[in-house]
């Protein structure tokens, strides 16, 4: 007897026995946390980008951001069999949160059918607010087939697509400077413009490199006379608040008017756009009434009007365009962008420039090269013009990406939506 109760010979298969139905269950129960931590992944995904996508449409109001959000996650949560996520805006941010009910497979063997899964989202503006520049054609050839007012109701839809119901946005700011042969900034030119009588030396052909009388101590050279030059009678047959070109080496820059004024503008008063140039303003309204007023002029220089787009986004000209504390630094301030239209070929000879279209073409990379270098970024639509200034103007562009052929009407009005949409895109993050 003594010897069967010492015997060991399978009790270890009884052990196993024993010990298998609660190893089984938790290997059981891995599978599922497992398979449930899948889930839940998935299930944040879903809403990450419900938000994301909703909270693009926060300027617009909380109905449109839920609505948003509340589509962009059915489209993705098939998966889950109905679940529904709720959303509400909070104090500017989009908030979201779903649960699902994760089935198991070998926990049910504990009456344990499912594992509850919750998560939560919020996506808002990254810092807030950009610094804006509308450089928009309005030469002659914008006039007729309907094209002046497809550029009204585009610019204003792009408007509307970053401030929705808003009368102004957190630091937000918005210029528009309309351009044809030249720039209009009568309403902040303020000694910008040089006033001096020449000597008749130096005539329209000669932008910068005659050698008029300089009245004063300055160091400007004819119609291009540097600053500090005795301010005289304005020179005859000048165009008010139109500047002409600089020396070549301030032509195309940010270089403010202490370091060089603009000489006056005595050619066709037609180049000189109606539409006047519009400082940074926080004001959408101030900026949807020149938007919905645009009228054409003469003359296509686009590389003129991109400069002028620089100068209000330049913190060099900080205080010059009406309100002291902009442009804001680049370090400051949360994005600068630009955005540059055009429905022509550039046609210096129009605001009596002697240099070749090629050239005014190199003038132009210039300044996007310039404004890049600071980390502008520029965006450029060419319109009804088939693909004849597509690589200029995706070399203009920060990526070719950001420039849009518009063919149409229509299309114009599209491209801004899409870059409107883009813009706000790019200033979303998910904050929790």
């Amino acid at each position: 007897m003594r010897s069967f109760i010492e015997d060991r010979r399978g009790a270890y298969a009884v052990m196993m026995g024993i010990l298998a139905v609660p190893l089984v269950m938790a290997a059981g129960v891995g599978v599922d946390l497992t398979m449930a931590n899948r889930e839940r992944a998935a299930l944040q995904q879903a809403v990450d980008s419900a938000v994301l996508a909703g909270a693009r449409y926060l300027p617009s109001g909380s109905s449109a951001a839920i609505a948003s959000a509340d589509a962009f996650f059915a489209s993705n949560a098939a998966r889950f069999g109905g679940v529904s996520a709720a959303f509400e805006v909070r104090n500017g941010v989009l908030h979201g949160a779903a649960t699902f009910q994760a089935p198991t497979h070998f926990m049910r063997i504990a009456n344990h059918d499912a594992i509850d899964l919750t998560v939560k989202s919020a996506a808002g503006a990254s810092g807030g607010g950009m610094e804006l520049a509308l450089v928009l054609d309005v030469s002659g050839s914008m006039k007729g087939k309907g094209k002046i007012e497809a550029l009204r109701s585009a610019s204003l839809s792009l408007i509307d697509t970053l401030y929705g119901d808003n009368a102004s946005l957190p630091n937000t700011w918005v210029a528009v400077a309309p351009f044809s042969g030249r720039v209009n900034v009568i309403d902040y030119e303020n000694g910008w413009i040089e006033e001096w009588e020449g000597d008749g030396s130096n005539d329209d052909d000669d932008k910068g490199g005659g050698k008029g009388k300089d009245k004063g101590k300055g160091k400007g050279k004819g119609r291009s006379g540097g600053g500090g030059g005795k301010k005289s009678e304005t020179i005859a047959g000048a165009i008010p608040g139109c500047p002409d070109l600089r020396s070549a080496e301030n032509r195309q820059n940010d270089a403010p008017p202490d370091v060089e004024t603009f000489p006056p503008f005595t050619h066709d008063a037609e180049v000189c756009p109606g539409p006047k140039a519009l400082g940074l303003t926080a004001d959408k309204a101030k900026v949807r009434a020149l938007l919905a007023s645009l009228y054409t002029g003469h003359g296509t220089s686009t590389q003129e009007g991109m400069a002028w787009g620089y100068r209000m986004l330049s913190p060099r000209w900080q205080g010059e365009w009406g309100t002291t504390s902009l442009p804001l630094s680049y370090a400051d301030t949360p994005r600068k962008i630009a955005v540059i239209m055009t429905d022509g070929s550039n046609n210096p000879q129009q605001a009596g420039d002697a240099f070749s279209r090629d050239e005014s073409n190199e003038m132009l990379l210039e300044t996007c090269t310039l404004m890049k270098a600071n980390g502008i970024t520029i965006y450029s639509i060419a319109f009804d013009m088939g693909n004849a200034l597509t690589a200029l103007y995706q070399q203009c562009a920060s990526k070719p990406a950001y420039h849009y052929d518009a063919q149409s009407n229509a299309a114009l009005v599209g491209a801004f939506q899409a870059i409107g949409t883009e813009i706000n895109k790019g200033n979303l993050r998910l904050i929790y």
